[in-house]
C-alpha cells in the first residue's frame, strides 16, 4: 500500500508554512534521509534539494540536529538564528528561521537604553559631586584666597 501526496496542491501543511514567524522569519519542512526541503514558507524551495554536505554547515546542522539552536547563514548571506525539532513519525525536521537581527532587536534596544541611561546618570551623579564638593571646600577656597592676598599685599589678614 502506498500513498502520494500533492504538495503543490493545498494542503494541511499550507496554514503552518503560509505564515510567517515574527515578520520576517519562516518555515521549512525537510527530509534529512534525502537532504531535501518538503516544503516551506517561501515557496520556491519547496522540494529543492540541501547543499551537498560540507558546503553549507548550517544546512549540515540542520540535518544532524536534534531538537536544538543553531546560529548561521543562510545561502543568501543573512544570518539567522535556526531551531530544529524532529517530527519523528516521518523522521523529517521542522526547521524555523528567524533573521538574528529580528532576533535580538528587543535585546539591543534594551543596550542602548542601558547604555543611554547610564550616561545621563553619570554627568548627573558627576554634577551633584561637583556642586557637593564646591560647598564642602568653599571654607577652604576663601582661606586660601586671603592668604594669596595678604601675601600679594602688606595688608594684614582677618579671620572671617
Amino acid at each position: 500500500m502506498a500513498g502520494v501526496t500533492n504538495l503543490g496542491a493545498s494542503n494541511y501543511l499550507d496554514e503552518l508554512m503560509g505564515s510567517h514567524y515574527g515578520r520576517t522569519g519562516g518555515y521549512m519542512l525537510m527530509a534529512p534521509q534525502y537532504r531535501q526541503i518538503v516544503t516551506a514558507t517561501d515557496k520556491d524551495r519547496i522540494l529543492q534539494p540541501l547543499p551537498a554536505l560540507g558546503i553549507n554547515p548550517m544546512a549540515d546542522e540542520q540535518v544532524r540536529a536534534d531538537n536544538q539552536t543553531v546560529i548561521g547563514t543562510t545561502p543568501q548571506g543573512v544570518a539567522v538564528l535556526t531551531a530544529v525539532a524532529t517530527v519523528p513519525v516521518a523522521a523529517w525536521r521542522l526547521v524555523v528561521e528567524l533573521p538574528t537581527e529580528e532576533a535580538f532587536a528587543p535585546i539591543r534596544a534594551i543596550q542602548e537604553r542601558l547604555l543611554l541611561t547610564t550616561l545621563l546618570l553619570t554627568v548627573l551623579a558627576g554634577g551633584l559631586i561637583w556642586l557637593l564638593l564646591a560647598r564642602e571646600l568653599a571654607p577652604m577656597l576663601t582661606a586660601s584666597r586671603a592668604l594669596n592676598h595678604g601675601a600679594l599685599t602688606d595688608e594684614p589678614i582677618h579671620s572671617c
